[in-house]
């Protein structure tokens, strides 16, 4: 089987290797406000191809377009390999940004390795990072993952380890993260959570959950989350909510309490 496609709005921020806490590689490509792609999909392999602009093509007075191309193939059942580039061709920076990744997934281990780079010539500056993520399924509900971040951006490496259960009614969670660990400006992150859900009938939902942070300094978040949702009633979805908006108790903000109802027809 095979497909061929446009689309009519693209953009080249790519960002397959996010920063765990800092040094984040923003591949943000000037000329990339609006743009057309030609893709094609066949027996695993996605090839696309994509012109830029630097505004909307009604108000790009000088021309300036950027060019770029993706791909990705999977690889048997297991692995996918896939990349990218975009380049300000007909642009005044002619910034440069690409991105590859790989990644292998058969139960219960999954691995990828990712990275993005943008080279920016005026003023002259070549960014790169990489990360790694490593997870394994333990059990039914409880999943264990690593990730480790590289930037050459500010030069260190962010790591953090996970543990998540989620099986219904009941989700938790912790994890441990180090920022910076090679400089003076080491941090440490601790993260809790849990929540837990009531099914009080059929149609009827009671949620609650909370979040708790430290960086270990004395410094802590505490965001909880409450909400009632009903679905009696065809197409309509009624919701009471306690603190949507991830407010934080301990630094006295209690957030807000928020009805809501949605129809859909």
């Amino acid at each position: 089987m095979w497909a061929l496609s446009v689309s009519t709005w693209n953009k080249f921020d790519f960002a397959n290797a996010d920063a765990l806490y800092t040094g984040d590689v923003a591949v943000t490509i000037d000329a990339d406000k609006a743009g057309t792609s030609l893709s094609y999909t066949a027996n695993g392999l996605s090839v696309g191809v994509t012109a830029a602009s630097k505004a909307d093509w009604t108000a790009n007075n000088k021309n300036e377009y950027a060019l770029g191309a993706n791909a990705s193939y999977k690889v048997g059942d297991a692995i996918t390999v896939s990349g990218g580039v975009a380049y300000d061709a007909f642009d005044a920076t002619k910034q440069l940004g690409g991105t590859a990744s790989i990644a292998y997934s058969a139960a219960p281990l999954t691995v990828s390795v990712a990275t993005d780079l943008f080279y920016d010539p005026t003023p002259k500056t070549f960014d790169a990072d990489a990360l790694l993520t490593v997870g394994y399924a333990v059990m039914e509900g409880l999943d264990a993952e690593a990730d480790a971040y590289y930037s050459t951006l500010d030069n260190d490496v962010d790591a953090k380890v996970a543990v998540d259960y989620a099986v219904d009614p009941i989700e938790a969670g912790v994890w441990f993260g180090i920022a910076d660990p090679i400089t003076p400006a080491i941090a440490y992150d601790l993260g809790i959570y849990a929540g837990y859900t009531y099914a009080i009938d059929a149609a009827t939902k009671f949620y609650v959950y909370a979040e708790y942070t430290s960086d270990f300094t004395g410094k802590g978040s505490l965001v909880p989350y409450v909400s009632l949702t009903n679905t009696s009633v065809t197409n309509t979805t009624l919701k009471l909510e306690y603190n949507p908006d991830d407010a934080d108790v301990l630094a006295g903000k209690y957030g807000k309490i928020i009805a809501s109802a949605k129809i859909s027809l």
